[in-house]
């Protein structure tokens, strides 16, 4: 998904800069494209505050001629951000009740988790959630894997895209 959005955004301002022969507006453009194409931006309000940067140059110095022109690129960044849409991941709480029942058993957390009372649940969660361990470990149960990789790779994509790319993890049937 960001691979693909940053390659728009390249080509984009690749045509911008054909346009944008300015003095210092022209190293500016030259400026973001080299950090778009070699993916350097950590989000896209990075990216859009040196685009800002180029519209006041130009209403300063150049009788806002292009203007118009950076700030729809602006528009799109924000728009579509560094992706082209939100994912929601779901998953059914009996799949997540068995996952915690099966890792709390493995290390010795709890052995019969499944049959405690909800408030005890939620305090061997609490005292658990710092436990690197619990994530980083190959599991028998295939389906434990699963939803262990899942979470994993939400954070991976929010790290890489932003937070808003995947803004939901829904449990269903809780």
């Amino acid at each position: 998904m960001r691979s693909t959005i940053l390659r728009l955004y390249y080509r984009d301002l690749r045509q911008l800069r054909r346009k944008l022969t300015f003095d210092n507006v022209y190293e500016k453009i030259n400026e973001i494209i080299i950090k778009v194409h070699t993916d350097k931006y950590a989000n896209a309000s990075l990216l859009i505050t040196e685009l800002q940067q180029i519209v006041l140059m130009l209403e300063k110095k150049y009788q806002n001629l292009y203007v118009d022109l950076v700030k729809n690129l602006i528009l799109k960044v924000r728009l579509f951000d560094f992706y082209f849409v939100k994912i929601d991941i779901r998953q059914n709480s009996s799949i997540h009740k068995q996952v915690i029942a099966h890792m709390f058993q493995v290390h010795n957390i709890h052995k019969n988790y499944a049959n405690l009372s909800d408030k005890q649940k939620i305090a061997i969660l609490k005292a658990s959630m710092s436990r690197i361990d619990l994530i980083d470990y190959t599991y028998k149960d295939a389906m434990a894997n699963e939803v262990i990789n899942t979470i994993k790779a939400v954070y991976s994509i929010q790290q890489n895209n932003g937070i808003n790319a995947i803004e939901r993890y829904i449990i269903s049937n809780t």
